[in-house]
Parts: C-alpha cells; structure tokens; sequence
C-alpha cells in the first residue's frame, strides 16, 4: 500500500514516530507500506529526505522516489537516496513509444538504480507497446490502465507476479 507525502510530511522530523505509532495498533507489518516521495521534494531537500528514509526504514516501512526522470537531478537521487523504489515520471513513460532517446533516457535511470539495489516501477502504463517496451528494458513492476484498473481495496487480492500472466498478449 503506497502513500504519497506531502512535502510538509517530508520535512516533518516527528512523521516516523507518527507512523510508528499508528502501525503499532494496526494489523498490518510496516513492510506492507511504501512511503512515496516526490521527486521534485527530494531534490529540493536531498539531506531532510535520507533522513526521513532511514527513520521510515528503522520502522520496517519501505520507500519510493516518485516522479524519477522528471529532472536530471534524478539520475543522482536514484543512486544514493536510501529508498528502495525508483517509480519512474508519467512523461518519461509517455513518451517512451515514440522516442528513441526516451527510451535510453529510462534505460539509464533503470540500471542506475538497479545498480545501487533498488527495483523501478514503470509507472502510466496504458497500451501494449509502453508494457512491452518496460518489459524489454527489465523494469521491475508496472503500474497503469493497461495492467490493472482502478478498484476498491476490499476487492484486492495477494500481490501478483512481477507481470500478470497475458498482459502482452
């Protein structure tokens, strides 16, 4: 389950004893939670961001660089910010069909964070060609209308496999 924070939640030096608490009563464990944090967040405050990643880390929460792409700054982000998640920017995906050097563009910023431990997400996935061209990079995970429709959690079933099973067909 993934939580995009604001940026006041970022800076916020009590938010992991916030979320320590709360996870406390709860009957899930922390690693079933990723914190998302924006790209553009931790490019403006790389050292308050690694901070809040270590304590959300100590806690058993996960957490994602969202966003990754939408500037250069996120090729250095993805590399040393403590997160274990590069979600990489709607427009990089966007433009990933139809771009050659969009492509090398997401290519690079993959094994930039496949190289320092992390997984990616291609997120905006919505046809054949985008998942295909994903899958053919080696990104790890997708996210979009052409893997999975919106529906209410209650419906939610165990994670899939890496890629559900047909969705290139």
């Amino acid at each position: 389950c993934g939580f995009n924070l604001t940026l006041a939640s970022v800076l916020d030096d009590t938010f992991a004893d916030f979320m320590e608490d709360m996870l406390r009563n709860s009957n899930f464990t922390p690693g079933c939670f990723v914190m998302e944090i924006n790209e553009a967040h931790a490019s403006q405050y790389p050292d308050e961001t690694a901070v809040l990643c270590d304590a959300l880390h100590r806690i058993g929460c996960k957490v994602a660089l969202d966003g990754a792409g939408a500037s250069v700054e996120s090729y250095h982000l993805a590399a040393k910010l403590p997160v274990d998640i590069v979600k990489l920017d709607r427009g990089m995906m966007q433009g990933l069909r139809d771009n050659p050097v969009q492509m090398i563009m997401v290519e690079t910023l993959h094994r930039i964070a496949e190289e320092a431990g992390k997984v990616t997400v291609a997120t905006f996935i919505e046809c054949d060609d985008t998942l295909r061209k994903a899958r053919t990079l080696g990104i790890d995970y997708g996210q979009g209308l052409r893997l999975s429709q919106p529906r209410p959690l209650a419906e939610l079933t165990p994670p899939p496999a890496r890629w559900p099973a047909g969705a290139d067909s």
